[in-house]
């Protein structure tokens, strides 16, 4: 069987959810990480979305065999626009002018975000996480009548990206010297 063939684009519908932080408790002599702190509805919203990214990599992926080289990733996460971003009455599900270019700083943390990502690719697309040597990720609100979910790019490593002096300054060009 063939590896999975790339470039490869993932569509993945719902609410992004974070991998989560982890708290450790004894059990008798042993100690256990469990999920830190979550209720009911977040448990099964991150079920949800384990479920919708899992079920968006196995499409993708076809009858491939998992990947083993080096990989770079791309992702966009599009969140859902809190409700106040809303007008009212006769504006209702309009975004407010002032909300159009707003972005998502609050949480979840990107980084928490693209984590939950990976490890659910983990022996979908890739045999390993560690094989993404560069990845690109971001957020934003969904436009007006936009879903939330991701869009992901999973692509061969291009050597021709890196610089031959890793101290250049490739993400602030304009960054004076």
């Amino acid at each position: 069987m063939k590896p999975i063939a790339l470039p490869l684009t993932l569509d993945i519908a719902g609410i992004p959810v974070p991998a989560g932080s982890k708290t450790a408790i004894r059990m008798g002599e042993r100690i256990v990480m469990v999920p830190a702190g979550l209720t009911q509805k977040l448990q099964q919203r991150r079920r949800d979305w384990h479920s919708a990214v899992e079920l968006a990599g196995t499409q993708a992926a076809g009858p491939g065999k998992v990947r083993k080289d080096a990989l770079s990733l791309s992702i966009v996460f599009v969140m859902p626009r809190p409700k106040h971003h809303y007008g009212t009455g006769r504006n209702d599900g309009i975004i407010k002018e002032r909300f159009v270019s707003a972005r998502p700083t609050g949480k979840p943390d990107t980084t928490k975000l693209l984590r939950c990502v990976e490890d659910r690719l983990t022996g979908i697309l890739w045999h390993d996480d560690a094989q993404i040597v560069m990845q690109m990720a971001s957020k934003q609100y969904t436009k007006q009548g936009e879903d939330s979910g991701a869009y992901v790019c999973v692509d061969s490593f291009d050597e021709t990206v890196l610089l031959s002096n890793p101290m250049e300054k490739i993400l602030c060009p304009t960054t004076p010297n």
